[in-house]
């Protein structure tokens, strides 16, 4: 039987919403970006992991952490650190900075996974990795790009020739493209704030 890992990147040090807090801290509509992304992942996964350095401090219990490996810091060590955590059949990488992400969007991603190392979506005319569907095959090229001494994420995940989705797929996820928000200013913050309540009242 297959397992879907989840992987929460969560390393940011938020420093340019600043809040004075790590940004899977900050909050937003009620609840921190660190809780969002959990309960965003753990309806559609089996097991869930935070990828970030121990000495981020985050509130997450040793055995759901998954350390970036020493010495490396930024994205690419959180997405290699996570996959490379647990055995999986499936993986789900999300950034913590994404609270707007449906969980929909991401099963849909992982609904596409053949044969191929990834599938990511295309915003702005780039890839995004960290909202994101990956197999095991991905793990080895990732972590020997990490080893060379790579720090730069999109070069190294597009060297994987990964599936992807732009266009009229994108906006066929649930959600579309404007579910793809990242918060990493405050007038982010402010408008993911908006777009939440706008969900909410909806949703009421």
């Amino acid at each position: 039987m297959g397992r879907d890992l989840g992987v929460l990147v969560a390393g940011g040090r938020g420093a340019r919403l600043g809040a004075g807090v790590p940004k899977a801290l900050v909050r937003v509509a009620g609840s921190t970006l660190l809780e969002r992304g959990l309960a965003t992942l753990s309806g559609i996964c089996d097991e869930v992991v935070v990828a970030a350095p121990v000495s981020l401090g985050l509130p997450v219990p040793e055995e759901r952490l998954a350390p970036d490996p020493p010495g490396v810091v930024g994205p690419i060590a959180g997405l290699v650190g996570g996959l490379r955590s647990r055995p999986f059949t499936r993986a789900i990488v999300l950034g913590v900075d994404f609270p707007l992400v449906l969980p929909a969007a991401l099963a849909a991603q992982r609904q596409r996974l053949g044969d191929g190392p990834a599938v990511v979506p295309v915003l702005a005319g780039r890839i995004q990795p960290l909202v994101a569907a990956y197999t095991p095959s991905a793990v080895p090229p990732l972590r020997a790009a990490l080893e060379r001494g790579e720090r730069a994420l999109l070069p190294a995940v597009e060297a994987l020739g990964p599936q992807r989705l732009a266009g009229a797929d994108l906006a066929a996820l649930p959600g579309g493209e404007a579910g793809f928000l990242t918060v990493n200013t405050t007038a982010d913050l402010e408008e993911a704030q908006r777009r939440l309540a706008a969900r909410a009242g909806g949703a009421a």
